[in-house]
This record gives structure tokens, C-alpha cells and sequence, in this order.
């Protein structure tokens, strides 16, 4: 059993291997088109595994030729992946940093004019909605969010724009000595 996975195994590196270089001389070809092709846009963020998906394979073998994942979907079927996909230790979690950056620029986004108002009046579901989107889940924490708020009202919402608020409430919780501890999502 043993000696017939490592077979498996040293088949599927050896056929990576082969792609890989066949691969290689088609990205010679493909760079030369692609730099003049090349704009300013930012390329969405791509997952740290290719299409055999997250696992132990995705850890090994980094190659994203169709036998480099082939090998990471071979090395992706052994016995402990339930337990490693499921507790995070297999590349199998988005980055926390960009997938909490994302929620809060949504949220702050979709509700700026009734964050705007709540911070000046009495907090509600929306600022509760903002504490949780930055990792404040205790309640102490969310109403000192609230007085925070309503404290540097000027600098938080110094511009209409809903990327400058954020920005500005990241910087407001990372200087407060209780909430940049607990706050956890919105360390910058």
C-alpha cells in the first residue's frame, strides 16, 4: 500500500515536472504579448492554491500547470485533510486582513449616511453593525465605539468619502488603548 502511494506520488511530481517546463516555454511567448497588453487596473486577489483547491497538495506543490496540480490533487486526497482542511492548517482560509478590509469597506460603503447620523445622535443598529464589522463583539467595546464616535465626529467624517471614513475609523481604534486590543479585525 505504502510503496504503491509513493509511486503515485513520484508519477505525479515527474508529470508536474514535465508541464512545468512545457509551461515555462509557453510564458517565454506569453510575456512578451502580455507586457504590451498590460494596463493599470489592480488584478483581483487570487486564492494561494490553483484549481486542485487548498489542502496538503497546495502546501507542496506550488506549480499551477495542470500537473502541478494534478500531484497537489493526489497529495489532496490523503488520510488527514479532514482534519487539516477543517481546523485551517491547509491553506484553506481566506486571509482574515483583506476578507475583513473588504466587509468593512462594503459596510461603511452601504451605510455611511446612517453611520454619519447615529454617530452624532444616540447609537444604533447600524454603529452596533460597524462595531462588529471591526471585531468589537463585547458590548462595553461597541458603546465605547459609540463615544469614540461621537467624540472625533469632525475627523471621522471629514469627507464624504466612504474609504477616507474607514480609513479614519481604523486610525481612531488603532490609537485607543482598549479598543486596538480588542477591536481584532481592524488592526491596519
Amino acid at each position: 500500500m505504502i510503496r504503491r502511494l509513493i509511486m503515485i506520488c513520484v508519477s505525479a511530481m515527474m508529470v508536474a515536472n514535465v508541464a512545468v517546463a512545457a509551461g515555462k516555454a509557453k510564458k517565454k511567448k506569453k510575456v512578451k504579448v502580455e507586457a504590451e497588453e498590460s494596463s493599470d487596473e489592480e488584478a483581483p486577489a487570487r486564492p494561494p492554491y490553483g484549481m486542485a483547491g487548498c489542502g496538503l497538495g497546495s502546501l507542496i506543490i506550488s506549480q499551477d500547470s495542470v500537473g502541478g496540480q494534478l500531484g497537489a490533487w493526489l497529495f489532496n486526497g490523503m488520510g488527514y485533510q479532514t482534519f487539516a482542511i477543517s481546523s485551517g492548517t491547509s491553506n484553506c482560509v481566506e486571509s482574515r486582513t483583506e476578507t475583513a478590509e473588504m466587509e468593512q469597506n462594503v459596510y461603511v460603503t452601504a451605510n455611511l449616511a446612517s453611520l454619519s447620523r447615529e454617530a452624532v445622535q444616540n447609537p444604533g443598529q447600524v454603529m452596533d453593525g460597524l462595531a462588529e464589522v471591526f471585531g468589537c463583539y463585547d458590548a462595553s467595546d461597541k458603546e465605547r465605539l459609540a463615544v469614540i464616535s461621537r467624540q472625533n465626529y469632525d475627523s471621522l467624517f471629514a469627507s464624504n468619502d466612504p474609504e477616507v471614513v474607514l480609513e479614519n475609523y481604523v486610525d481612531v481604534i488603532n490609537a485607543d488603548p482598549v479598543l486596538s486590543r480588542q477591536c481584532t479585525k481592524a488592526q491596519s
